[in-house]
């Protein structure tokens, strides 16, 4: 952990950490009147009470010292994901505001910084935000993991029951005692993806039990088959889509099931008077492919925004995916050197007999047989786009022939989604 932040930013402008109680009740309330977003203070509440792994040496505010409040704020929330299966360490920037009045004066910059030093300090590999467009590219973040597909559906649209036929599945509502159930069937419905989100059972159980208010609070409801259970899903009304019931998780269950499901769905929506159901899961989930079928239309996604503030680091993390990947290809036992040049610096990527046993950066260089400018790589390092992609829109990007098929095998594109602690 770092010393204790505290920087005078001048014109009685004070940047630090949270210290008090105190401090927390103003930030919640600073954070739901920076935006005139009333939910916005039970969010941040739970967060600062009741997330696992935070502390208040996550959160930094900046405060008038003149006045006492508190101006603006962000915080780091540290998150487990996975690349296949290899654990990564995540700082997401979260409860970013600035009130009315102290904006466009640099004060988010400022602890962006400071934010930026903890990624380097604390030897995280990725640091990722929701964020608005474009405004985080400053920082180094690039668009590269998909977030909040969103298939909608009109309740009309939702198959009823037969007069004499009965349920294919019984839903009820999730228990704490489910949880180890349900990270179960999470970890099988998402093993496909090359990046996805870990969380142990305190995060799931706080996702159960989030303040009334919280726009991120969801039901979750057990799905059984025959009085065994098969499944999970997630959901409930959301405040900042009045449309429409949100299905935020589901694993992978069968047909019937699935119908079940959507009815239950249905009946929800209509009990609260919403027109639609969203369903928000990764693109290729069991549930979405029916819900297309049954004539469901497609909102285009957002994305994750993603920085890799070590690139060194990051190979070095993901070294056993990109073996694996040289051992299930035409590569398997190759040895060669990779001069992978990010115009900023060039790493050389040693490959022994199939193993990754170098990985270092030699600064600078004039490489050119692998060119791959900072943001375009970090969605070919993640898989989100192909390296052909990336190089029809972007000419600064380019592999000569002789690499093209050996990058192409150690990213290819993948699927990926996070399923997040709210």
């Amino acid at each position: 952990m770092t010393e204790r932040l505290r920087r005078d930013l001048r014109d009685g402008l004070l940047m630090r950490t949270l210290q008090s109680e105190a401090d927390v009740v103003r930030l919640a309330t600073a954070h739901r009147e920076s935006f005139a977003e009333a939910e916005l203070e039970p969010l941040t509440l739970d967060i600062l009470h009741h997330r696992p792994h935070i502390s208040w040496d996550d959160f930094i505010v900046v405060e008038d010292t003149g006045s006492g409040d508190l101006v603006s704020s962000i915080c780091l929330l540290p998150e487990t994901w996975a690349y296949e299966d290899v654990s990564l360490k995540v700082a997401e920037v979260g409860i970013v505001g600035t009130r009315q009045g102290y904006r466009r004066r640099g004060l988010v910059r400022a602890q962006m910084k400071v934010f930026e030093e903890w990624l380097q300090e604390r030897g995280y590999d990725l640091g990722a935000i929701e964020g608005i467009p474009y405004f985080y590219r400053q920082f180094g973040y690039e668009y590269a993991i998909p977030l909040n597909n969103d298939c909608r559906l009109l309740l009309e649209q939702v198959p009823t029951l037969g007069e004499d036929a009965g349920e294919a599945a019984t839903i009820r509502p999730m228990r704490d005692e489910d949880i180890p159930t349900v990270m179960r069937f999470y970890a099988a419905s998402t093993a496909h993806l090359c990046i996805r989100a870990w969380r142990d059972e305190a995060q799931w159980a706080y996702q159960l039990h989030l303040s009334a208010g919280n726009p991120g609070r969801q039901q979750g409801y057990m799905i059984a088959v025959g009085g065994r259970d098969v499944g999970y899903m997630m959901g409930g009304l959301d405040d900042w889509d009045p449309g429409g019931w949100v299905c935020r998780e589901m694993s992978d269950v069968g047909y019937d099931a699935i119908l079940s499901a959507l009815r239950l769905m249905r009946k929800e929506a209509e009990a609260a008077g919403r027109k639609r159901i969203n369903l928000r899961l990764h693109a290729s989930a069991p549930i979405m492919r029916v819900a297309k079928g049954l004539g469901g239309t497609d909102k285009k996604p957002y994305a994750w925004q993603i920085r890799i503030p070590n690139r060194v680091r990051f190979l070095q993390r993901i070294a056993p995916v990109l073996e694996r990947r040289l051992a299930d290809s035409v590569f398997a036992g190759v040895t060669q050197t990779l001069p992978l040049n990010f115009y900023e610096e060039t790493i050389e990527l040693v490959l022994d007999k199939g193993r990754v046993i170098k990985v270092t950066s030699i600064g600078r260089t004039d490489a050119r047989d692998i060119r791959l400018p900072p943001l375009p790589a970090v969605q070919l390092l993640t898989c989100y786009r192909s390296r052909e992609e990336i190089s029809d829109y972007r000419l600064d990007l380019g592999v000569s022939g002789r690499f093209q098929l050996i990058m192409d095998t150690l990213f290819p594109k993948r699927e990926s989604y996070i399923y997040r602690v709210l």
